[in-house]
């Protein structure tokens, strides 16, 4: 009768453990190409898109603009970081990196803007003077987006 009460209490014991310690918050977090953000802020409709699909599903009225890279076209997607970006000065070395490695001239890097948990604008003066803007996921990808009615 004793071993009875005492696997029962192992029982309960491990049952309400379970219930405590669980996955502690899992539920709610999100990962995007091996970043983890919170579920909260990435709608439902969202969750199994990536890159440009992403960008278009999370920011209203905004889609990736056709690109090309070392003369092949591409939907949008111009470079990749090659790393997490987790702050807006990420975002703006990631930019300023480009840049250089494909010999784009510009002036200056102007303003980084956090749109959501996913993306980053980073914009810049090209050499004209003109006011340019690349979007940078939390993953890295670059991608050259535009935004309107």
């Amino acid at each position: 009768m004793k071993s009875t009460y005492f696997f029962m209490g192992i029982g309960i014991l491990l049952l309400l453990f379970g219930c405590v310690s669980d996955n502690q918050g899992q539920d709610n977090l999100y990962n995007y190409k091996g970043v983890t953000v919170g579920r909260d802020n990435i709608p439902s409709k969202c969750w199994e898109k990536e890159d440009c699909a992403m960008f278009s599903c999370m920011v209203s009225q905004c889609w990736c603009m056709p690109a090309e890279v070392s003369g092949q076209p591409t939907d949008g997607i111009v470079g990749n970081a090659g790393k997490h970006i987790t702050t807006e000065q990420d975002a703006k070395v990631a930019v300023a990196t480009l840049l250089n490695s494909k010999n784009i001239q510009y002036n200056k890097i102007l303003n980084v803007a956090k749109l959501n948990e996913l993306f980053y604008n980073v914009f810049y003066e090209d050499e004209l003077g003109n006011e340019q803007v690349l979007t940078v996921a939390v993953d890295g990808t670059m991608m050259v987006t535009a935004c309107g009615v």
